[in-house]
């Protein structure tokens, strides 16, 4: 859980600092070419008007005072302007050639004025055109690379030969490397923040996944029947609340499992006892039928009975006292024998349905009358 939790959080740190950082870097850039920009347009239009100034003050009529004079203006075109600007000062292509030269500063960058942007510049007729560029850095080599740039061209009205074209060539190289260093910094300070957080949700995902893990344990160690273990308790929080409710439940439970087995204990008891107490009445039950059943009529005479449990009859037998049936009821080692019982069958048997014998007779356990023959 804490490895996924932790996974997370930084797979959408990742994208909000990527997302954030990249609109920081656009923003950075935007801002940085848009005052390039506006410096570069304030520049070129002072040095156009200064250009424009030394030609209407220009006294030149011939083609080399003209030529020279060109020359003289693109030389402090380029000194009066930032170091890293190059200027062109071109005929226009539709104009007849008089004999005067153009003037370029560098020959290789020519080819960043596109048509388009000669085209749009005579047709603005005196006011500024930009256009952004990519100027290489070594213009000899075709794979060097290149940094951003800007071209600003206008007119100019030249004594004799006419209109004229003039151009600002800027390269932005050094606004590029701002950028760069910027970039740079914003890209270590995410690697930073990832770091932090990463480290800030281990920390507070340990301190919510912890006492969870330890929560799980005991409640395994409760499932195995360890009633004793609690959690500890700490502080006020939600996982304070949940230990303790943790803990109340284990001590129920607990309770609840002692009373159980007090219950069964009982139980097992009180069915022993039962089993005890109706152990006597039961053997008495099986032994009744015995002392009747028609096989004891040739049995031997009593025996073990006490003379109080038998009288001698008219034929010389003994026959089962009145007395005998209570006590041979409540007692039964102390009953007739086989012989006594047969005696009582053929000399005083009761059917069942004669009348019941007296309780008196009932008590001696055999069931037979005071004697008397049918």
């Amino acid at each position: 859980m804490q490895l996924r939790v932790v996974t997370s959080t930084l797979v959408v740190g990742i994208v909000a600092l990527a997302a954030l950082g990249a609109y920081l870097s656009d923003s950075v850039r935007d801002g940085l070419f848009e005052r390039r920009v506006a410096e570069i347009d304030l520049e070129s239009a002072q040095s156009t008007e200064r250009a424009r100034q030394t030609l209407d003050a220009s006294p030149a009529t011939t083609v080399s005072e003209i030529q020279s004079l060109l020359y003289d203006l693109h030389g402090m075109l380029l000194s009066s302007g930032s170091a890293s600007r190059d200027v062109f000062l071109w005929r226009p292509e539709d104009q007849p050639f008089i004999g005067l030269l153009d003037v370029s500063s560098n020959n290789q960058l020519e080819q960043l004025v596109s048509p388009e942007l000669r085209e749009a510049t005579v047709e603005a007729e005196g006011k500024q055109v930009l256009q952004p560029v990519a100027v290489p850095t070594a213009p000899s080599d075709p794979d060097s690379p290149v940094v951003p740039g800007v071209v600003v061209g206008t007119t100019v009205e030249v004594p004799v030969a006419g209109t004229y074209e003039l151009y600002y060539l800027y390269d932005l190289e050094s606004d590029q490397e701002t950028l760069t260093f910027l970039q740079s910094v914003l890209l270590v300070g995410a690697v930073v923040l990832l770091a932090l957080l990463a480290a800030i949700t281990t920390l507070v995902t340990r301190q919510a996944v912890l006492p969870v893990r330890q929560a799980a344990s005991v409640a395994e160690r409760l499932a195995d029947g360890r009633l004793d273990e609690r959690l500890p308790v700490k502080g006020h929080d939600e996982m304070a609340s949940l230990a303790r409710t943790l803990n109340e439940m284990a001590q129920s439970l607990q309770e609840q499992i002692g009373r159980m087995e007090e219950l069964s204990m009982l139980q097992r008891r009180f069915v022993s006892d039962v089993s005890h107490e109706l152990r006597t009445p039961l053997t008495t039950i099986r032994m009744r039928p015995r002392c009747c059943t028609p096989r004891a009529r040739t049995s031997t005479p009593c025996r073990d009975a006490p003379p109080s449990c038998s009288r001698p009859s008219s034929t010389g037998s003994r026959t089962c006292s009145p007395t005998c049936w209570r006590s041979a009821a409540s007692t039964p080692a102390r009953r007739c024998s086989t012989r006594s019982a047969a005696t009582c069958a053929t000399s005083s048997w009761r059917p069942s349905s004669t009348p019941r014998p007296s309780p008196s007779a009932r008590a001696c356990g055999c069931p037979c009358t005071s004697g008397t023959s049918r």
